[in-house]
C-alpha cells in the first residue's frame, strides 16, 4: 500500500495544483506521472497474479510451526488453537486502513504545506 500511495503522489499533486506551469515543464512532471501510473498498474498486477500465493505459503508456514510445537498429537486443544491462528486480525486491519488514511490525508496537505 505504501509503494503506491508513494507512486500516486506526483498525480495527486498535479491535480491539485501544487505545481505551476513551468515547473511542470522544467521538471518533466507529465512524464513522471506517466511512468509512476504504469509502475503502479504492474504492482497492481503482480499482487493480482501472487496474492493467493503468498498467503498460501503465510498459511502453510503457520500451520507447519503449530504443528511443530505440537508434534504428532493433534487433540481438541489443537485445532482450537489452529482455528484461533487463522482468524483474521480486526486490530492489525484498523491499524492498516487508518495509516493508509493519515498518508492520504498527509498528501492532501502536502501542496498547502509546501506552498506556505
Amino acid at each position: 500500500m505504501l509503494v503506491l500511495i508513494i507512486l500516486s503522489t506526483p498525480v495527486y499533486l498535479v491535480n491539485m495544483g501544487a505545481f505551476t506551469a513551468a515547473q511542470i515543464a522544467q521538471y518533466h512532471i507529465p512524464a513522471i506521472c506517466t511512468v509512476c501510473n504504469i509502475l503502479s498498474f504492474v504492482i497492481m498486477l503482480l499482487l493480482c497474479a501472487f496474492t493467493d500465493r503468498l498467503y498460501y505459503n503465510h498459511c502453510v508456514k503457520r500451520i507447519k510451526k503449530l504443528r511443530g510445537r505440537w508434534g504428532e498429537e493433534c487433540g481438541e486443544e489443537y485445532y482450537a488453537r489452529l482455528s484461533e491462528a487463522g482468524r483474521p486480525s480486526w486490530l492489525r486491519a484498523i491499524i492498516g486502513g487508518l495509516l493508509t488514511s493519515l498518508c492520504m490525508a498527509c498528501l492532501l496537505f502536502l501542496p498547502a504545506a509546501l506552498s506556505g
